[in-house]
């Protein structure tokens, strides 16, 4: 419903009266031509009625493809969402796999003793991650809300681990090439972290 207020509501008072066409008699058509199925085009009956059929098969096929290519829109996630994380996990395994002899024993447990992984957290952690600040208690997608998976919980884990390595590292670095830095205060610290968040976004989205 248009609101009242919502200027769209009035258009059509500002539209010009459409010129009057004069009638003109349609090509007689079978009744078979008019009972037509779902992405068929017409079946043409005289050599006029042929070109109609045409036109209704190109505009039918292009609002096929526009609604196909609407469907296959999928939303950039961030790079610390635990979807994308995820992803990046079962990427990073499915190169390894790829990469082990032919033969060999491919599964989650041997990808993760091979990097070093945890083979478990305990439970303490998993109740850390699905805290409302971190992954949240479900996944909520578009189209569905479910559990997080025990693995989907092991990536995040790992990535949130390997982020305050990578932090404390950063640091570390910059305290020794400048151990009397100017930076003071919360507010420095907020713009630090929020300018290293958009560095890792870039990275990751590959810009």
């Amino acid at each position: 419903m248009t609101s009242k207020t919502c200027p769209q509501r009035y258009e059509e008072l500002l539209k010009p009266p459409a010129p009057t066409a004069q009638a003109r008699p349609l090509p007689t058509t079978s009744s078979s031509a008019l009972s037509l199925h779902a992405g068929e085009a017409p079946r043409p009956t005289s050599s006029g009625s042929s070109d109609q059929a045409e036109s209704v098969k190109d505009s039918a096929s292009c609002i096929i493809v526009r609604l196909d290519s609407a469907d296959n829109i999928v939303p950039t996630s961030r790079y610390d969402d635990p979807r994308a994380i995820y992803q990046r996990y079962v990427a990073a395994r499915d190169a390894w796999y790829k990469a082990q002899p032919r033969g060999s024993i491919k599964t989650n447990q041997q990808y993760r003793r091979a990097l070093g992984l945890p083979l478990r957290y305990d439970k303490c952690s998993y109740q850390w991650c699905l805290d409302w600040k971190q992954m949240g208690k479900r996944c909520d997608a578009p189209n569905v809300s479910r559990d997080w998976t025990k693995e989907e919980m092991m990536a995040y884990l790992d990535w949130s681990k390997a982020e305050d390595d990578r932090v404390e590292a950063q640091v570390a670095v910059e305290m020794e090439s400048s151990p009397f830095s100017s930076r003071r205060g919360m507010h420095d610290i907020w713009e630090a972290a929020a300018a290293d968040s958009e560095a890792q976004q870039a990275i990751h989205s590959g810009r």
